[in-house]
Parts: structure tokens; C-alpha cells; sequence
């Protein structure tokens, strides 16, 4: 049972990173290499946030948010005259660039070991500490994820 609720986290986690995906290819038609990026920068930042600051879960993840905004800025501007294989090449350069950073700063993230000791997020005085747990949390998130997406989806939709 263990094996199909941490299949059912994966399914959540990569499903919320298709709709991402979705909004940017499919509505906007731009093409990009850098997505794992940003998704690795959320996921570090919010990772240090708690464990070196001891912040909690939801107030790293919102600072994380507000960091991927921010390093998505530092591509965009440069790169908004950018069109088809030149704006790929762009996004392509950024991922290879944060991928190293992470992967070689090893007093910082650990490097290619990953960093130990995550704290367990915490819901409403709820502990996330169990897989049945987690997997109720990831599907929650990914219902949210999917309700944002769809509204979001449907005012692009209308702009057009």
C-alpha cells in the first residue's frame, strides 16, 4: 500500500509541474529548458528556509515562490526580444547554469548528497508525518494547483 501512495505523491507532484508547464507552453507558446531550474530554486529555498532558519513549511514556501519570481525576472528582462530557438538557447544556458550552482555548492545545498534532516511540514496543527499523510497533503496541493491553473487558464483564455 506504501508503494501506491508514494506512486500517488509522485503522480501529484508532477502533475502540478505539467500545469506549469502547460500554462507556459501551451497559452503563451514560449518554449523553455529552464523549468526544473525554477522548480529546484523553490524547492532548495524552501528547504533552507526551514531547516537554517527554522522557518516553517507555508511561510518558506511563499518566500520561495517570491525567489523563483525574482531569478524568473533575472531571464525574462534580458531575454524578452528572444524569439523561438534563441529564446530555447536562453532558457537552456539558465538551467545548465542553476544546475551547477546546486550541484557544486556543497557547503550550501549538500551537493550531489542532498541536503538531510527536512523537517515535516505541519497543516492547520496537523503533523505531515506519515506516507498516507503526505499523500493526502500532495493531493490537496495538487487540487489547489489544478483550481489556480484553471482560473488562470480561462483568463488567458478570455484575453485572447
Amino acid at each position: 500500500m506504501s508503494y501506491i501512495l508514494h506512486l500517488l505523491i509522485l503522480l501529484s507532484i508532477y502533475s502540478v509541474l505539467s500545469l506549469s508547464l502547460n500554462l507556459l507552453v501551451g497559452y503563451t507558446g514560449l518554449f523553455s529548458f529552464a523549468h526544473a531550474a525554477f522548480y529546484g530554486i523553490g524547492a532548495y529555498i524552501t528547504t533552507l528556509l526551514m531547516i537554517k532558519a527554522g522557518w516553517g513549511f507555508f511561510p518558506a514556501l511563499f518566500i520561495a515562490i517570491l525567489g523563483a519570481i525574482l531569478l524568473s525576472l533575472i531571464v525574462a528582462i534580458p531575454s524578452l526580444r528572444l524569439k523561438g530557438d534563441y529564446f530555447v538557447l536562453a532558457t537552456l544556458g539558465f538551467q545548465t547554469i542553476i544546475f551547477y550552482i546546486l550541484y557544486n555548492w556543497v557547503g550550501l545545498t549538500n551537493g550531489p548528497y542532498g541536503i538531510p534532516g527536512i523537517p515535516r511540514p505541519q497543516f492547520l496543527g496537523f503533523g505531515v508525518d506519515s506516507i498516507f499523510a503526505y499523500s493526502v497533503f500532495s493531493v490537496l496541493f495538487q487540487g489547489f494547483a489544478c483550481c489556480s491553473c484553471g482560473a488562470f487558464a480561462n483568463r488567458l483564455s478570455e484575453g485572447r
